[in-house]
C-alpha cells in the first residue's frame, strides 16, 4: 500500500511540475507574440497576471 502511495504522490507532483511548465510557457508565448489564445488560456486557469 505505501509503494502505491508514494507512486501515486510522485505523479502527481509530475503533473504539477509539468502543468507549471506550461502555464509559464504560456506566459512567454503571450509576451512575445501578444497572443489572444494564450491569454486566454491563462484567464481560463486564473493563473495569469496578463
Amino acid at each position: 500500500m505505501r509503494d502505491e502511495v508514494d507512486d501515486l504522490r510522485d505523479k502527481i507532483a509530475i503533473s504539477i511540475i509539468t502543468y507549471r511548465q506550461l502555464v509559464s510557457n504560456l506566459r512567454v508565448i503571450f509576451h512575445a507574440t501578444g497572443c489572444d489564445i494564450a491569454r486566454d488560456v491563462l484567464m481560463l486557469h486564473g493563473g495569469a497576471s496578463v
